[in-house]
């Protein structure tokens, strides 16, 4: 097979596998997803609901979630003022954005990895989680966050 033949082979096999990409990226059901992982949440024994306005995808191994809301089961969001004419207070999480990427080649090895980072109301959280056979690893930084809101988080992790 001479060089020219090669090349042209070579250029077919890749732009195929750059269609079929591209096409997996652009048409993957990112609303159903947004469905399992609320349904996740909610089942998941811990009594929180989530609420997501909108999950995208981010680079090629992560989602980006905007207007995230976590609340303990049974509350209901109470947008109507209090006696003094002051809205009450949401008992929710917000989160305005957060994404999060996968780590494909720890998949291969046998682990899992993922980094993510958020913006939350006030202040912002960005950090990386680890699970491997040797246990599991969270790191995170917190900037200007009121650690009195994270409480519902106790539950996942200990802090």
């Amino acid at each position: 097979m001479n060089r020219r033949k090669a090349l042209e082979i070579a250029g077919y096999a890749g732009f195929f596998w750059l269609c079929f990409f591209m096409f997996a990226y652009w048409t993957f059901p990112y609303d159903r997803v947004t469905a399992f992982v609320t349904d996740k949440v909610a089942q998941s024994g811990m009594g929180y609901t989530m609420e997501v306005g909108e999950l995208a995808p981010y680079w090629f191994t992560g989602v980006e979630l905007e207007d995230v809301k976590l609340r303990k089961q049974g509350a209901v969001e109470d947008i109507t003022p209090s006696k003094d004419g002051k809205p009450k207070a949401d008992d929710a999480f917000h989160i305005k954005e957060a994404r999060a990427r996968i780590g494909i080649l720890s998949f291969v090895f046998g682990s899992t990895a993922l980094n993510f980072d958020a913006e939350l109301e006030q202040g912002e959280i960005e950090g990386s989680y680890e699970e491997s056979d040797d246990g599991k690893h969270v790191q995170a930084s917190l900037s200007s966050v009121d650690v009195g809101k994270l409480g519902l988080l106790d539950s996942v992790i200990s802090l």
